[in-house]
């Protein structure tokens, strides 16, 4: 298994940082997250990219930069560490 992974950015929920068609690389193993980082992560068995706004323990509050396009964790609450 590669370091990385890269995706292809679909729908407008991280516009305009991440518009739709555009590709994206991230690391699949990392030491530590922080708050504006975007990740790719796990939820409802779909892959979704969305910011880190808040960090707990092992959950993360993540959210998009495009509130009115994309359901975040205001909409599915916070996500454990694991999903990412």
């Amino acid at each position: 298994m590669l370091p990385f992974t890269v995706r292809h950015v679909k729908g407008h929920g991280m516009m305009p940082v991440l518009p739709p068609d555009t590709l994206i690389w991230g690391m699949r193993w990392f030491n530590r997250l922080k708050v504006g980082q975007i990740v790719i992560f796990v939820h409802d068995g779909k892959e979704r990219i969305k910011r880190i706004d808040k960090i707990n323990d092992d959950k993360l509050f993540l959210i998009s930069d495009n509130a009115s396009a994309g359901k975040d964790s205001r909409h599915f609450g916070w996500i454990a560490l694991g999903q990412v």
